[in-house]
């Protein structure tokens, strides 16, 4: 397809299927080595194998930060420092406040407390090359909410907010780029054309 992402390095999570494995896909097109992470491994490694040498898959639980170590020194070892993190897993659960005592914990844990893992994970290899830029996946419900979707709307306001942190944190002397985006899809499964055209770098 191109090449505007030749030279990149880039984890993408939650890539087995969905938003993730368009973003994969869509890296490798433009010429990206692609790291896809997930926790359904057999869809993980299909998707993996179709995009041939530039991509690998790796089990991976974001909420466990010794599982970020991992892949990083995997996708170290196997293409080089990582300049790319997609940080797009997610969970999404729709009940209504009453019926959900332990989804608030469960959406922090891997909507919130995940990304921010994954940006200390990559943050020391980034900054220490002098390059990286870091995209958070968000969602329109962060600012507007729906029927059911509290703890999810509340998990993705916060992940709203935690894209400012390295952008501003004393100990960083370079600045690494950290974006959210917030793409609406009627189809999850679609291959979100919407991602075409979008400017990465």
């Amino acid at each position: 397809m191109g090449n505007r992402l030749a030279g990149k390095v880039a984890i993408v999570t939650g890539a087995a299927r969905g938003m993730g494995e368009a973003e994969a896909r869509l890296f490798v097109a433009e010429g990206a080595r692609v790291v896809l992470c997930d926790l359904l491994d057999e869809a993980g490694e299909k998707v993996a194998a179709e995009l041939g040498d530039d991509a690998m898959y790796l089990h991976h639980d974001v909420s466990d930060e010794d599982s970020w170590t991992l892949v990083v020194e995997a996708t170290t070892e196997r293409f080089g420092v990582p300049t790319v993190l997609v940080n797009n897993a997610g969970i999404a659960r729709y009940q209504t406040i009453d019926q959900m005592p332990k989804e608030m914990l469960a959406h922090l844990a891997a909507n919130v407390v995940g990304p921010w893992l994954g940006i200390k994970a990559v943050f020391g290899p980034m900054r220490h090359a002098d390059v990286g830029s870091i995209i958070n996946v968000g969602s329109t419900n962060s600012f507007r909410g729906a029927p059911g979707a509290s703890a999810y709307a509340t998990s993705k306001h916060a992940l709203a907010g935690l894209r400012r942190f390295p952008r501003r944190t004393a100990c960083c002397d370079r600045r690494l780029p950290v974006e959210g985006r917030s793409p609406r899809m009627d189809n999850r499964d679609d291959k979100f054309e919407c991602m075409r055209g979008q400017e990465w770098s």
